[in-house]
């Protein structure tokens, strides 16, 4: 998700993808009331392998709430490509936390899977020098320390 402070991230021409929670959420105009729950989803099936929107930022703004300045919400007004469909794109808003930057990975599956097959990677790495650590005879050590010093 992007930070707080979201809109001086999101740049025009910019490529964002949904957050898998958020997946699909869209509204066809500016919403008047910020916090509005009158969202429309594309169509889509509710896997996880389902392929990701590309979503290329036009515009983005501030709306506060009718009754209060208290209360506002970040939108984006973003032109977003239908991965089932070649060449089709629709523009909507979507709100600045439903979207993060684009990764390579086409699939939420694909890219969870990244994350653990490098999160093991790092486990088995630090295994390995742990286990590395541990063989070394008494010399070796000595020899090892004194060589960081230089």
């Amino acid at each position: 998700m992007l930070p707080s402070g979201a809109m001086q991230a999101i740049k025009k021409g910019q490529l964002f993808q949904y957050t898998q929670e958020h997946y699909g959420k869209f509204y066809p105009e500016l919403p008047k009331v910020p916090f509005s729950s009158e969202y429309r989803r594309f169509k889509t099936s509710c896997r996880k392998d389902v392929k990701k929107y590309i979503l290329l930022a036009a515009k983005s703004i501030t709306v506060h709430h009718p009754r209060t300045e208290v209360a506002k919400c970040d939108y984006v007004l973003c032109f977003v490509s239908d991965p089932y469909q070649d060449g089709e794109t629709r523009d909507g808003w979507v709100r600045a936390e439903w979207i993060e930057p684009l990764t390579a990975f086409r699939t939420y599956e694909a890219e969870e899977l990244n994350v653990l097959y490098n999160f093991f990677k790092e486990m088995k790495e630090q295994r390995n020098h742990l286990l590395l650590e541990k063989e070394l005879t008494p010399l070796e050590d000595f020899q090892r320390i004194k060589e960081r010093k230089r």
